[in-house]
């Protein structure tokens, strides 16, 4: 039986160092290989490429929205990705399901003194009752969400209104 490995970052190796590189010491990416590696890569790949048959062309600049339970967003040029909203973990970007997304570093470092947890259990608090869920309190899906908030339900509509503005503003870069 034939196996078959998919590598999700796959396509991101195509983008550039300035893309890829975090502004933090520059040992980090030499030494350790922190960096944006990008998911969801098999995903965006499909789509740009059926963007670009659709289109009938090989010029074309666009955006693949990999949408849902795990969401990212990532731009494409003539084929090859040139940016992606997730870094060296799936933990990056749009906020999850249950997962954080983009988060300032120094917030979990306070709140890791103030709750007096681990990393290891810090990690599991942003991986798992974190992102939309842990902002409303409830379920994480999209379309529970949307039909709590149209139910009046405000912390389901705060975590949508959430999840559409970090869409915005992580392109406006």
């Amino acid at each position: 039986m034939p196996l078959v490995a998919v590598i999700e970052t796959g396509p991101y190796r195509f983008m550039d160092e300035a893309a890829t590189t975090y502004a933090a010491p520059y040992e980090w990416r030499r030494d350790f290989g922190i960096r944006r590696y990008g998911f969801h890569g098999a995903s965006h790949r499909a789509a740009s490429e059926r963007a670009l048959a659709l289109m009938g062309r090989t010029k074309l600049r666009h955006i693949s929205c990999h949408l849902g339970g795990s969401s990212s967003v990532a731009a494409f040029r003539d084929g090859l990705p040139v940016g992606t909203s997730m870094g060296a973990s799936p933990q990056s970007g749009l906020p999850q399901n249950n997962r954080v997304g983009d988060i300032d570093a120094f917030a979990v470092l306070h709140m890791m003194k103030m709750l007096r947890v681990n990393p290891d259990e810090m990690a599991s608090i942003l991986s798992s009752r974190s992102g939309l869920a842990g902002i409303s309190g409830g379920s994480g899906d999209l379309r529970d969400l949307s039909e709590a908030a149209a139910a009046g339900d405000k912390r389901a509509r705060l975590a949508l209104d959430v999840y559409v503005r970090r869409f915005a503003i992580i392109w406006e870069r």
